[in-house]
């Protein structure tokens, strides 16, 4: 009995002392607050705007002169949250060095965004990164002040990350462009795209910028002709009211988005080869003096191929995504399920059927549901395996218009592109996948990423 009782105080000793440790580092956690509140005011009280060590913390302090009396509390912590702004800008090129790219190759547009995007971004810390403690937030007399303290570790982690950044622009630019399409911020987008030499895309992202505010979503292919006409007219005698009603009757007329491309600043290219684009499915005979003013535009011969009669050979919806290489849009009623055309053509691919026969079905299937994305995705993996590449490149830009910026999609693009000797535009689309990590753990798409950026 006694050797019972022996081992049971044992025990519970044990489990006394094991758990003292953690409830004593807890409780000297919860008091590190008032610890640090406590020197602040002892000691820094009284200092000026800028930084200053404290213990195992640095002092960020913002004091400003309230001059009028009638600017609000929030007015002036609006400015004081600014101000730290700077301040721990300043601490970040002090303390880390500045972080520099190599800027020189990209237009002034992009140039501006990246040097921004390094200053405010990558070279200052944000709260979003550090545990902050604020410890004055506050009126005082005609001042205000607002400081916070910052564990010194955490600023030396962030320093050791600012001088890890690769001094690459490719990896900026991806890092910025990713961040775009993740907000859905395709103005943004559209403007780095455009400058990274790929206008198709650039014009993609210009359509999801102004989809709301130009009803883009309702561009279809066969527009009434009458109320378009009507419509057009009304705009060119001046009676036109451009509201949402009006704008859905002008879905796909290449007079009015001619006309809206040249109403567009010359700031904005973009814009005006997007309007270019998406008027192109109607365009019939000025389809060619469309297609040259959109080469003058991007300045590229990314369109030469689309300028061969050779590829104007199919009819139908694939044949005009040819040879607008891939600029469509459809409307809700356009169908987008299913049929017997799509299904017997996934059988006979994965059958490893004839190719001929497979990629006849999916043709007849994009005439007959070409809002479904599925039908674009099988018809350009056929046509990589027949090594038609320009084809190929033109419906992954059509599929493109059906899922925005699918990492597949754009992942075929880039290899397509590689092969037709659009070596640069290969390759930046081959750089974002692999920096934004869209890769994963998808075999296929790695290989591909890794083939064309060799």
């Amino acid at each position: 009995m006694t050797g019972s009782r022996y081992l049971w105080l044992s025990l519970l000793l044990w489990l006394f002392f094991l758990t003292i440790g953690p409830a004593k580092a807890l409780s000297q956690d919860s008091l590190k607050p008032f610890e640090l509140a406590g020197m602040y005011q002892t000691s820094l009280k009284k200092k000026a705007t800028g930084w200053y060590p404290l213990d195992d913390y640095v002092i960020f302090i913002a004091d400003l002169e309230r001059k009028n009396r009638s600017k609000s509390i929030r007015d002036m912590r609006a400015k004081a949250m600014l101000k730290v702004g700077e301040l721990m800008r300043s601490w970040s090129v002090s303390e880390c060095g500045r972080v520099e790219c190599d800027l020189g190759r990209w237009p002034e547009r992009s140039k501006k965004i990246l040097q921004n995007y390094l200053e405010k971004k990558v070279q200052t810390p944000s709260f979003r990164q550090l545990s902050v403690n604020v410890l004055e937030n506050a009126p005082q007399g005609q001042r205000f002040r607002y400081a916070f303290a910052v564990p010194e570790k955490e600023l030396i982690r962030f320093c050791s990350g600012v001088k890890q950044v690769l001094a690459d622009p490719s990896a900026l630019f991806c890092r910025i462009l990713d961040g775009a399409l993740k907000e859905e911020n395709y103005r943004l987008a559209s403007i780095l795209l455009w400058d990274a030499g790929l206008p198709h895309l650039a014009s993609r992202a210009v359509q999801e910028s102004l989809k709301d505010q130009l009803c883009m979503v309702n561009f279809t292919l066969f527009p009434n002709p009458l109320d378009q006409r009507k419509a057009l007219r009304m705009l060119l005698d001046g009676d036109f009211e451009k509201s949402a009603a009006n704008l859905k009757k002008l879905p796909g007329s290449p007079e009015i988005l001619a006309w809206m491309a040249k109403k567009q600043s010359v700031n904005e290219p973009e814009k005006s080869f997007s309007f270019l684009a998406l008027s192109l499915p109607a365009a019939g005979q000025e389809r060619a003096g469309l297609l040259k003013k959109m080469a003058e535009l991007s300045g590229t011969k990314t369109l030469s191929a689309a300028m061969d009669s050779s590829i104007n050979s199919d009819g139908g919806m694939v044949g005009i995504s040819l040879s607008t290489f891939g600029n469509l849009r459809f409307g809700e009623t356009v169908p987008a399920y299913d049929d017997g055309y799509l299904k017997q053509a996934i059988a006979l691919f994965n059958k490893r059927g004839g190719k001929t026969q497979i990629r006849q079905l999916l043709m007849q299937s994009a005439d007959r549901i070409p809002a479904n994305p599925k039908v674009w995705d099988y018809l350009g993996a056929m046509l990589k395996t027949e090594k038609m590449w320009t084809r190929a490149a033109a419906v992954y830009l059509q599929l493109l218009q059906l899922r925005p910026f699918d990492t597949e999609a754009l992942t075929h693009l880039a290899q397509c592109y590689n092969h037709i000797e659009n070596k640069k535009e290969a390759k930046t689309i081959a750089d974002f996948i692999y920096y934004s990590g869209r890769i994963g753990n998808n075999k296929t798409i790695n290989r591909i990423i890794q083939e064309v950026r060799r």
